[in-house]
């Protein structure tokens, strides 16, 4: 995670997560059921989701290997 992310409010974040999480797994869209339990409706997300996109998007093309070999001993208990 980025610094840029660190500005949202947590549980902004893990909405966000999980918003995103939905859409890589073709699940169902943020629906109306999450929006009574968070309080977070779509639009409030999109600007969150998009910078955990462009993270995630980078650790798929390559650009955090240094990260993923650094924390693969078994001391670190890998990344995830």
């Amino acid at each position: 995670m980025d610094y840029e992310v660190l500005k949202y409010k947590p549980s902004l974040i893990a909405c966000s997560c999980l918003c995103l999480a939905k859409r890589v797994m073709q699940a169902e869209p943020w629906n109306t059921i999450l929006e009574d339990f968070t309080h977070y409706q779509s639009r409030d997300l999109t600007q969150c989701v998009e910078r955990i996109y462009i993270n995630w998007n980078a650790t798929q093309s390559g650009l955090y290997k240094a990260i993923y070999k650094k924390y693969q001993g078994q001391l670190q208990k890998r990344p995830s």
